[in-house]
This record gives structure tokens, sequence and C-alpha cells, in this order.
């Protein structure tokens, strides 16, 4: 009776057939072409937040300061204490700040889809390879593969390990108060007022309808009265109730530190997210807030390309990291050589006993490392499965010849396949608890690279416009403020959505928003790039219309 010799060497056979099928299988997923993950940007979390821009230079801090405000009623008060009188207040766009909340961002890792699908593909061969060498006797020849697997398992980490390190009020006058300027700033009221004690500033609030300073307010007011800082009182008009973010109001006064005010706010006991974008000579640094992201910003040698060659403002681009802030007004705020600095941070009300006091040190660029809820979640399953591998292997070659004396199946379930599932789980759960994770917004769709869908979403807008422009005949004989209000009345019967944030188109020269401008081309309709770079459509001569 003969031998049949292919069933001999079955477990060979089919080893070689399962490892000759992962690698075919991962060369026609190549020959589709290359996968584009998806890019989250990180956003604040739901809480009351200030976002500031603070300018330093010379001994003068310019103060842009843009605060959510949470609550009833139409009008709110902000008593803002400062080192010295303010030499000049300006009603801000929120463009700026708006675009550095886009522009400016940490590296966070959202989609690693990829490196899990190699995992797996290394994962499933191990694991069957492991199992025939637990379940049968096969010949010595299989057990060379184990170090092969191990070695394959230890390069899939490299990738993976790589990629993760990393006002005018009803009374003026007040005994102890002296006012000293009166202004209105867009939405708000602001007075600026030198004050002999707390109590005559209390008095002197009460009066215009200001909240009355409780006992912490008049502890914390007497310390800034004693070191002889002013008060910017700025009452806020608002249409509706609830959450809002009023435009932002800038303020420049000189100082002999860089300083950003909070003790005040701390006294009304909620925690307060931070967003401070600092630019100086050098890098700023805080203990109370992280350090996410430090470059050095020029005018690069060539403007940006835009999809109006109209445009011709340059911007400006990050030394390191190559992000650029294209916003118009990024011009009053940056410089050839400054250091832009983005410190965050969720404050609790003790965290702000004191005012923030910001250190300028030699300038090291740097960006900070977090992960999206899903990107978390994969490189929880991507530890895992690596630590499931090798601790298979380990186990099966440790066990195997105890399983030759008893029973191998309970020996192969209690002894690999349990300890091994225990330590997968455990270190996946450990990976997901450690990994710093934020919250995020991913931008774009699945398989579209994120910089072309910003392209593709700015094509689309310019050519809506020009729809709209089409059919009211260029707007001819239409004034700016009739032109804006056609485009308003469009976008709003229509549902629009700024493609960039989700939320609904609106006139604001902030990322996937537009405004409507009149200058000697005549008048124009802007959209803004992630970044700020705006693209202009002119909108009252086809012969002059950009888009084309």
């Amino acid at each position: 009776m003969t031998r049949d010799r292919s069933a001999s060497h079955s477990p060979a056979v089919l080893v070689v057939s399962v490892m000759g099928t992962i690698m075919l299988s991962s060369q026609i997923t190549l020959a589709d072409g290359k996968y584009f993950p998806e890019k989250a940007y990180k956003v604040a979390p739901a809480i009351p937040a200030q976002r500031a821009i603070l300018v330093y230079r010379d001994g003068i801090e310019k103060l842009t300061i843009e605060s959510s405000l949470d609550g009833k009623g139409h009008e709110f008060g902000w008593v803002i204490p400062l080192p010295s009188r303010p030499t000049e207040f300006k009603e801000v766009s929120p463009g700026l700040i708006r675009t550095l909340g886009w522009a400016i961002q940490p590296y966070v890792t959202h989609d690693l889809r990829q490196e899990l699908r190699n995992v797996v593909l290394i994962a499933v061969p191990v694991t069957l390879v492991c199992l025939i060498m637990a379940l049968t006797k096969p010949p010595g020849s299989i057990l060379l593969l184990v170090p092969v697997i191990i070695v394959g398992v230890l390069c899939s980490l490299v990738q993976p390990l790589h990629r993760a390190a990393s006002l005018g009020g009803s009374s003026m006058d007040i005994s102890g108060v002296h006012v000293r300027d009166i202004q209105e700033v867009g939405s708000y009221d602001v007075v600026v007022l030198d004050a002999n004690d707390a109590a005559a500033l209390n008095t002197w609030l009460e009066d215009n309808g200001f909240a009355s300073l409780n006992e912490a307010d008049r502890t914390i007011v007497s310390d800034y009265i004693r070191n002889g800082w002013c008060f910017v009182a700025a009452r806020l008009r608002r249409e509706n109730d609830g959450y809002s973010r009023p435009h932002p109001i800038s303020m420049s006064f000189a100082s002999e530190a860089l300083i950003y005010p909070v003790r005040l706010t701390a006294t009304a006991g909620n925690d307060v997210y931070l967003e401070l974008y600092v630019i100086a000579e050098r890098q700023a640094a805080c203990e109370k807030l992280t350090l996410e992201v430090a470059d050095t910003y020029d005018r690069p040698r060539r403007g940006k390309r835009t999809l109006s060659p109209e445009n011709t403002d340059p911007g400006f681009l990050g030394r390191a990291h190559r992000q650029g802030v294209g916003h118009p007004a990024a011009a009053e705020q940056f410089w050839d050589g400054c250091v832009l600095s983005k410190l965050c941070g969720t404050l609790t009300p003790k965290a702000m006993d004191r005012d923030i006091t910001l250190q300028l040190r030699t300038h090291e660029p740097s960006r900070k490392r977090y992960f999206s809820g899903r990107g978390a979640f994969h490189k929880a399953l991507v530890f895992g499965l690596c630590v499931w591998c090798a601790a298979f292997v380990s186990l099966t070659v440790f066990f195997r010849k105890t399983m030759n004396q008893q029973g191998k199946l309970v020996v192969f379930f209690k002894r690999i396949v349990l300890p091994a599932l225990l330590l997968s789980f455990l270190t996946s759960a450990a990976t997901y608890s450690m990994v710093p994770k934020v919250n995020t917004q991913s931008l774009g769709q699945g398989g579209v690279p994120h910089r072309i869908y910003e392209k593709i979403e700015q094509q689309r807008r310019l050519v809506e416009a020009q729809t709209i422009a089409e059919e009211h005949r260029y707007f001819t004989g239409m004034s700016r403020d009739e032109t804006a209000a056609v485009f308003k009345s469009y976008y709003a019967s229509k549902g629009s959505t700024n493609g960039f944030t989700g939320e609904a188109i609106r006139y604001e020269d902030s990322p996937g928003n537009y405004t409507i401008l009149q200058d000697g081309r005549g008048i124009v309709w802007r959209a803004y790039s992630l970044q700020g770079y705006p693209d202009d459509l002119v909108l009252t001569s086809p012969l002059h219309n950009s888009g084309r």
C-alpha cells in the first residue's frame, strides 16, 4: 500500500496556501489605488470658551478676545482688568480668529484603517499556523515559519508606532470712580474706568446696569486696584437668548509682561476652555496651558495660488510645519520672522486664581499629537492584534509538548487562547485610555484627499455664485447691500451648508463662508478657504468675472 505524500504534508501545504493568498490579496489591494484617510480637525469642547489673539511687540500688547456666552437676556456686562489704560479699541471681524482655529492644528490621528487592515492580514495567518502547530504533528520545517511570522509582526508594528509618537449708563459720575474713555465698539458699549476701591466700582456697575460684585469679586478687584490696574466695562447687546459667540473686540495697552486676565472669570464657578494664539518675537509658554503648535511665520516669496488670479496676497506660511494663514487681516497681526504659539486648555475656577502670565522663550518648532475617538479605537485594535500575535505564537511554542501529553483542546483553550485573548484585550484597553484624545471634526469624503476636497468645495462655491450672478444679470444697477441680500436669501432658501464646518453658510469672513465687498473692480463676492485665503468673483460684469 503506497503512502499518500500529499496528505502527510497537508499542514505545510495549507500554510503556504494561506500565506500565498494573503500576499496576493495585498497586491490586489495596492493595484486598486492608494487609500486616502479622512483628516480630522481638533475643535473646542462644548463648554463656555474663550479664544484670543495676543500680539506682543516692543512692550505693547494687542489683545483680541472672542468669548462665548450661554444664558438668557439680550444684554451682558463684561469687566476686563488691564495693567494700563488701553490706547485703542477696535471691533474685529471673527474671520481671522476662526481661521486660526482651523489652520493652526496639532497632529490628529483619525483614520488608521489601512494600518489595521495590514495587521489583520498578519494576524489571520499567525492564528492559522499556531492552530495547526497546536492540534497536529507537523514536520519540523513548519516550526521554521514561526520566527518568520514573528519578524513580520514586528515589522508591521514599525509604521503604527512611528505615527503614534508621536456703554453709556444712567449714572457715569460716581464718587471714587473716574471715567477715562467711552466708546461704542460694534455690539459693545465700552467704558474705561479707574477706581479708588472695590465698593466704588461696585456702585458704578450697579448704577449702570451691571451685576453686583460678590465677595470674591471684591477681593480680586481690590488686588487689581492696589497694583494700579484699570478696568474696561463692556456691555454687549445681542438679539437672541442662549448660546452665542459675539464678534471679537480688540484693545491695545502697554504692559511689561504678556498677560491674559482670568481671575474675575473664575468667580463664575464654571470651567472655561481657553485657546490662545500668541504672536511675538519669541515662543510663548504657560504651565497652565498646553503648547499645541509653535512655528515661525514669514510671507512666502510667491503668492499662494488661489482660484482667483486677482488675489496676490501670499499670506503667511510656517517654516517648520507649513501651515498657512491667508486671511487678509493676518497682515495686521503677523510680520516676517514672528513666532506663533497656540496654547490650549480647560481651566477650572481653582486654576484661574491668578492671571495667566505667558513667558517668552527661545523658539523650538513643535506640534503636539492627539487622537480622535476613531483614531484611538483603531490604535487600540492595532496594538491589541499585535500583542495577540506575539502571545499566541509564544504560548503555542511553549505549551506544544504539554499538549501532546494531555488533552489538546483543553490545554489549547486554557493555556493559549484565553491568556492571549486576555492580554490582547488589556493591551487594547490600556492603549485606548492612555492616548491623548480630543474632540474632532472630520473634513471631506472617504477616499478623497482633504486638499483636493478643499479645492473641489471652493470651486463648487464659485460655480454656484457664478450661476446666481447670471440669473440676476450680474446685479446690474444693484448696490452692495442689495447684492448681499440676494445671496443671503438664496443660501437660506437652499439650506446651504458650509462644506468645511458643517454649519449653515453665513455672511462672515471665515472658512467656508463669504462676504460681499466693493472696490475698483465693482461688486465682488469673496469666499474663504480653510486657511483663510480669499477667492473672488466679480459680479458686476461677465467680462470681468474672475471665475472664467
